[in-house]
């Protein structure tokens, strides 16, 4: 399953936030040499969960095969696929909105007040991933549907 989260700029509850969704009422957060925690230019955090494994399919699996090391089903490698596509679709360089209603950079342009048009470059991701079989798999499908000039970079993390 893909999440977006899109930084808005508001608070929850309307309170005045910068971009970064630090208070902007506060100089200690609003100043950037003493804002910690934050990324400057990421606009979008992208969660993903790996495609169906070996062990969604039969609970057995955890019988004879680690955890870490539960693979894929073919099923799952299509979803990868299909998640990576989806991710695409959010970094393609675009000279004009789309007009079918259903395109996200559609509705940025309307937003933006520029009358249907959206100049910008081409998106750029950073891949976080445990170090899962089933995790790494999915990620491997993922970059099968992306431009790799858009791929900053990739860190696997156990933490994840």
């Amino acid at each position: 399953a893909i999440r977006y989260h899109r930084s808005t700029g508001t608070a929850p509850h309307g309170d005045a936030t910068d971009r970064n969704g630090c208070d902007s009422a506060n100089d200690e957060l609003t100043s950037p040499s003493k804002r910690r925690g934050t990324l400057p230019g990421i606009h979008q955090i992208v969660l993903i969960r790996h495609g169906e494994s070996l062990g969604n399919v039969d609970e057995r699996a955890y019988v004879t095969t680690a955890d870490w090391r539960i693979p894929l089903t073919e099923r799952g490698r299509e979803q990868g696929r299909a998640a990576g596509r989806e991710v695409a679709s959010h970094l393609r360089f675009r000279d004009e909105c789309a007009t079918d209603g259903g395109d996200p950079l559609e509705e940025q342009c309307a937003d933006s007040g520029r009358g249907g048009e959206w100049r910008g470059a081409k998106g750029r991701i950073f891949f976080y991933v445990s170090p899962y079989l089933r995790t790494r798999q999915t990620l491997r499908e993922i970059l099968r549907e992306l431009d790799p000039e858009c791929i900053v970079g990739i860190r696997e993390d156990p933490r994840m």
